[in-house]
């Protein structure tokens, strides 16, 4: 401790340190149902560090939200793929990052195929 103050904890610079390695090499694309049970075919796309918190963050007002698939991406790639995967498949736009699609099995398998 340099002047008596207080540092990270072994454990929070272990995450901190991962943290900064995840943020240097990108994340992953993912792509979540939010509301499975009403809107099956309702799907969101995005970008995250870390998917399991985004999940969590999700489920705060979609409790039953579902990841359907992650895959690594850098964040610069997320606005042209969410552009090709939805002009693909037809979806509707809902917002930036959630469409209507006819069927959400296709999208899955064309960012799959995507991502090969």
């Amino acid at each position: 401790m340099i002047g008596g103050g207080k540092g990270l904890s072994p454990k929070d610079a272990k995450l901190f340190k991962k943290h900064l390695k995840k943020i240097k090499e990108g994340g992953v694309f993912y792509l979540i149902q939010l509301l499975p049970e009403c809107y099956p075919n309702r799907v969101k796309f995005g970008f995250a560090h870390f998917i399991e918190r985004r999940l969590s963050e999700h489920q705060i007002t979609c409790p039953n939200a579902k990841l359907l698939g992650n895959w690594n991406c850098l964040r610069s790639r997320e606005k042209d793929i969410i552009k090709q995967i939805t002009k693909i498949c037809n979806c509707v736009g809902l917002t930036t990052e959630v469409f209507d699609c006819e069927d959400y099995k296709e999208i899955l398998n064309k960012t799959e195929e995507l991502f090969k």
